[in-house]
């Protein structure tokens, strides 16, 4: 189910900008095809780890969930910055907030896959929870 956090977190970015984004209906295609994507590579990794699908290099193949999540900072951003929508004072705080999360999620995602730690590697789960603290309140 975490393979489902990146793409959710993308989505709800999304919902917030929609009508006021420029070539909607790219985006509206690419929802679909981030979420068939992660479901791919979760499961993998799912059946991978229950023994039932056999990786040939699974160092590389264990990148690519840092991968969904960079992907997921980067297309937050861009719905975040190519957004036309006029702000409230309030609705620009919340924005600065998705952006500084979504730079963080980017960092985060080059952290884990530059230097994989055993720390490096909770701060993704850590940070979906600082994701949902700013869309909840």
């Amino acid at each position: 189910m975490t393979g489902f956090l990146p793409p959710l977190i993308f989505h709800l970015l999304f919902l917030e900008e929609a009508i006021y984004l420029p070539m909607r209906h790219l985006w509206r295609w690419l929802l679909p095809a981030f979420y068939a994507i992660s479901a791919l590579i979760a499961f993998a990794h799912g059946f991978n780890d229950a023994g039932l699908l056999s990786i040939g290099q699974p160092e590389a193949f264990d990148i690519l969930p840092v991968m969904i999540l960079g992907a997921a900072g980067i297309l937050g951003l861009l719905v975040q910055l190519l957004s036309r929508r006029s702000l409230s004072d309030v609705e620009r705080r919340h924005r600065r907030w998705n952006v500084i999360l979504l730079l963080l999620t980017l960092f985060i995602a080059l952290l884990t896959w530059f230097k994989p730690t055993p720390w490096v590697g909770v701060l993704p789960d850590y940070l979906v929870l600082g994701f949902f603290c700013v869309i909840l309140f």
